[in-house]
């Protein structure tokens, strides 16, 4: 899974679970923010990752991008979330706890919503 990807579900998961707005998504393994905005609200998703271009919309269970071929589904329990990267069939899974959002998936990547 591309950590671009990544990335887009570290924020979608983020927001969704905390119900944060307008925040700046910082990569602390590269040490860098991900300029990554738009809304998370009642299961419905409207993002966008502006360096890569990707536009992921849909409800959490069915995201896509279909200009760029990504088919994500997130399933939210509590503070934690699990999901498939349905394009490269990468499985993964993470947790939110105050502001860091850990995720698994090919690695161990930690975020921060700042």
């Amino acid at each position: 899974m591309k950590s671009s990807i990544k990335a887009c579900i570290a924020y979608i998961a983020g927001a969704a679970i905390t119900g944060k707005k307008d925040f700046t998504l910082y990569d602390c393994g590269k040490e860098a923010r991900v300029v990554i905005n738009g809304t998370v609200a009642d299961g419905m998703v409207d993002v966008k990752h502006r360096k890569k271009e990707y536009h992921i919309t849909g409800p959490l269970n069915n995201l896509r991008d279909k200009k760029n071929d990504i088919k994500i589904e997130i399933e939210i329990d509590g503070k934690k979330f699990k999901g498939k990267d349905k394009a490269s069939g990468t499985k993964f899974k993470g947790k939110v706890r105050d502001d860091d959002i850990v995720l698994t998936a090919n690695g161990y990547s930690v975020y921060r919503m700042d």
